[in-house]
């Protein structure tokens, strides 16, 4: 059984620029804080040092000590982003959850700047978790992955994101 939420936002930043920075290991730290049961992200590297890459490793350490894996599954430079999460949850939630995929599309706005989804499918350790799960998913989750995207937009907004994307 699975969860689903999602977030969008509007960002007045061209889709090169936003792909670049969301998908820079620095970004889920600067983003991602949290709440509630949610842990933010302290910081995120990739396995083996070099560029992010698909069929890369990263880890990602939480504001509650723990140290999650994700695969890079699709890097198509400026339109999708896409990873899967498959160990590193504590408990409690590794008696709830037994992975989660992330999928960011970023599409030009009809008015310029760039139109971000960030989509979240959770899979269930047991149907039997299913009613916690969905209100920890769709309430603390789902105001995380706001967050998380308004704060993108904020750190692009800063005067050091107006330089070009290289």
């Amino acid at each position: 059984m699975k969860v689903v939420t999602s977030a969008r936002i509007h960002i007045h930043r061209p889709p090169e620029q936003v792909y670049d920075f969301v998908t820079s290991e620095e970004a889920p730290a600067k983003t991602f804080e949290g709440t509630g049961r949610i842990p933010g992200v302290v910081r995120t590297e990739v396995v083996g040092g070099g560029p992010l890459r698909e069929g890369a490793t990263c880890r990602v350490h939480g504001t509650d000590g723990s140290v999650m894996e994700r695969l890079i599954t699709v890097l198509d430079r400026p339109k999708r982003h896409e990873y899967q999460l498959a160990s590193g949850f504590k408990k409690p939630l590794s008696w709830l959850l037994r992975s989660g995929h992330g999928v960011w599309t970023f599409t030009p706005g009809p008015q310029g700047g760039t139109d971000v989804e960030w989509v979240y499918v959770f899979e269930l350790t047991t149907p039997l978790v299913y009613p916690v799960v969905s209100a920890l998913i769709r309430g603390s989750f789902h105001q995380s992955m706001v967050r998380c995207l308004a704060r993108t937009q904020e750190c692009l907004a800063a005067p050091s994101a107006s330089a070009p994307a290289s």
